[in-house]
């Protein structure tokens, strides 16, 4: 059995993000990854977007706010280091709907109250957002400057050459079956240290296996892309979102987003899916599907479906899913000209994995931890935007509070200052189970 001090789950940004900051630390790391690299999954199929935290309410989804806020300096320093793309293209949250006006009055305060300066935003107003964006209608948009596009599979790559220079150890093709008392089983052999559970859309299974987490299930959604011809792109500018029609259930209507390959994107849906890995497909029985999702309770996942405004946005998803001509037409609310003939092929696929209790969709990240071990759940957008804060705050909480031991560890090369000098781990809202 290999004995390390920190075993870390999952070798997507916030895993990756973990182990570097374990490393300078000078605690001994092991990544565990079931694939052949990092960044197979949602770390390198997402938006690319770099999120300002404009649209996240202070009070349910605080921390998502607080990590979005302080990680972006952060990936900026790496993507400079790096040479990898930053562009901050800015992004237009548009009010199709006169009464969604107030949104993005709400939207401002929110900006605020999460620490982004005036002049990092503004309301534009139904006059001038056709002068911004001639492809564009609404009767205004919350114009969000520093939004910005990027690669994050490629960070997490910088960020794991790194961690590997500084002594983590990577193990890949390599899954975790169980964890016991600072034990992972994994295939084909045992490693010891305390547990870092970020393994996304395995996360709630793995705590479930040591005993905890027992009152969420999961369900997965696939989001898929197409991409527009290169004539109709050119008319967008900017990331062009709109304000949620189903504000308490967590999914996007479609958006278009700029990629930094030079693609412009549209989507997605939230195609219910089977597994976490479930990328292709749409013709699969919708309820079959839908009570086979994810892991977890099945009489929290049936609940769901008893909601009738959770029925329609899954139904008009799958339709989404199937029909360029009905992305199309939902599109149209903001950008009239657009039509299925300017799909070019399918883009990027990516799934989120969603936690629900008794009361539905959980809105925040939920962290557990017990003797030997801490799990991440529940993990989801703006997840890589928050990942370089949410992971030294993982690290510094686990340091300050006895269960790492930190070793003389090496300055920093990066992110100095959320390594040694943040104190914002205190802000960490963490359920303990079997403490002593």
């Amino acid at each position: 059995m290999r004995t390390f001090d920190v075993v870390v789950i999952g070798g997507g940004i916030l895993g990756v993000c973990v182990s570097y900051v374990a490393s300078c630390l000078g605690l001994r790391v092991c990544v565990l990854e079931r694939e052949s690299d990092v960044a197979q999954h949602s770390s390198s199929r997402n938006t690319g977007v770099v999120h300002r935290p404009f649209y996240l309410n202070p009070e349910t989804k605080r921390i998502f706010a607080i990590a979005a806020q302080r990680s972006y300096s952060p990936l900026q320093e790496i993507c400079n280091a790096f040479h990898l793309p930053w562009c901050q293209n800015g992004t237009l949250e548009v009010a199709t709907k006169e009464e969604q006006v107030e949104k993005l009055k709400q939207y401002a305060i929110w900006a605020k109250q999460n620490g982004m300066n005036e002049q990092e935003f503004e309301i534009v107003y139904q006059s001038e957002l056709g002068k911004m964006e001639e492809g564009v209608k609404g009767y205004g948009a919350f114009y969000s400057k520093k939004d910005t596009n990027t690669d994050f599979g490629q960070i997490t790559k910088s960020i794991a050459k790194i961690s590997q220079r500084l002594g983590t150890t990577f193990l890949f093709n390599t899954q975790a079956i169980s964890i016991s008392c600072g034990v992972v089983k994994t295939q084909a052999s045992e490693l010891k240290g305390f547990v870092i559970n970020v393994a996304g859309g395995e996360a709630l299974r793995l705590a479930q296996t040591e005993g905890v987490a027992h009152k969420f299930a999961q369900l997965h959604f696939r989001g898929d892309y197409w991409v527009l011809h290169e004539k109709i792109a050119k008319s967008f500018k900017r990331n062009i979102y709109t304000v949620p029609r189903y504000s308490k259930f967590p999914f996007l209507d479609p958006h278009i987003i700029k990629r930094p390959n030079g693609n412009t994107e549209i989507g997605p849906n939230a195609f219910l899916v089977r597994t976490p890995y479930s990328y292709k497909g749409t013709l699969s029985a919708l309820f079959a599907n839908a009570l086979g999702s994810g892991s977890g309770s099945v009489s929290k996942r049936l609940k769901l479906f008893l909601n009738r405004e959770f029925l329609s946005l899954v139904a008009n998803d799958w339709l989404t899913s199937i029909s360029k001509r009905y992305i199309a037409k939902r599109v149209s609310a903001f950008a009239p000209a657009l039509s299925h003939k300017h799909f070019a092929g399918r883009g990027v696929s990516g799934i989120r994995h969603n936690l629900i209790d008794q009361n539905g969709f959980v809105p925040e990240a939920v962290l557990i931890q017990t003797e030997n071990s801490f799990h991440v759940l529940n993990y989801n957008s703006p997840g890589a935007t928050g990942s370089a804060w949410f992971a030294a705050s993982i690290v510094k909480r686990l340091v300050n509070t006895g269960f790492l031991n930190a070793k003389k560890g090496v300055t920093p090369p990066f992110w100095k200052s959320l390594i040694e000098e943040d104190e914002g781990w205190k802000e960490l809202r963490v359920i303990f189970k079997n403490l002593r």
